[in-house]
């Protein structure tokens, strides 16, 4: 059974999204909604060189506590919880584990 959480994100080209996140076999899978259309987005943990919580403000998707996590040669992805407060911790050692 795979994990999920609720989350906005932000790709590395800056269009935001909103939906779930589930954190696959080999994969962190992003479905959901960008304006009226569905979207679906899938990361290889592979490809994932870094994370870090986002400190500043600068950094934060919509105001929200962050987990920017380096892409290997594509930029960086934001992810942010929509209704758990504590997913960006939980989400930041989970996908350490898995990468």
């Amino acid at each position: 059974m795979s994990v999920t959480y609720a989350v906005a994100w932000q790709e590395p080209d800056g269009s935001v999204s909103s939906g779930r996140l589930e954190l696959g076999t080999d994969a962190l899978v992003l479905e959901g909604r960008r304006g009226g259309s569905g979207v679906r987005r899938t990361f290889p943990y592979r490809e994932m060189t870094a994370l870090r919580i986002a400190r500043g403000s600068a950094d934060r998707l919509q105001g929200r506590p962050t987990l920017v996590v380096d892409l290997a040669e594509v930029g960086e992805l934001r992810l942010a919880g929509v209704a758990q407060p504590g997913i960006v911790s939980e989400l930041a050692g989970r996908l350490a584990s898995l990468r």
